[in-house]
């Protein structure tokens, strides 16, 4: 891993540009070589901040990622993109939605996920 000398941008020196040496790698896919300068972020609301100082928060993160995750999407999958040539593409067209049930369980079932 290096860092891009003009964003600081930490890449994998394979993805430096193609006439870029090893010693001296050159990035474009950061910020193109610096023409591209993106706001510093906004700091974050101090309860989201101390979430983050949660053990228990730190420990259950990825039960909670699941259970708010877009996992029940829908929307038309294009796979014209998907030539073989390179990583998988997930790209969708038109409008994308959330398949969700109802918010209650059914009548006699434990609430499961965000019921």
């Amino acid at each position: 891993m290096t860092a891009c000398a003009h964003c600081a941008a930490i890449m994998r020196i394979e993805e430096r540009v193609r006439n870029s040496s090893i010693g001296n790698p050159g990035f474009t896919l950061c910020c193109q070589s610096s023409q591209v300068s993106l706001p510093l972020l906004l700091p974050s609301p101090p309860y989201l901040e101390s979430l983050f100082s949660s053990q228990h928060f730190l420990d259950k993160i990825r039960i909670y990622n699941s259970m708010f995750s877009f996992t029940s999407m829908g929307g038309r999958i294009d796979n014209s993109v998907n030539d073989g040539r390179s990583a998988y593409v997930f790209r969708i067209s038109g409008s994308d939605h959330h398949k969700i049930r109802t918010l209650l369980p059914p009548f006699g079932f434990i609430p499961k996920f965000a019921q």
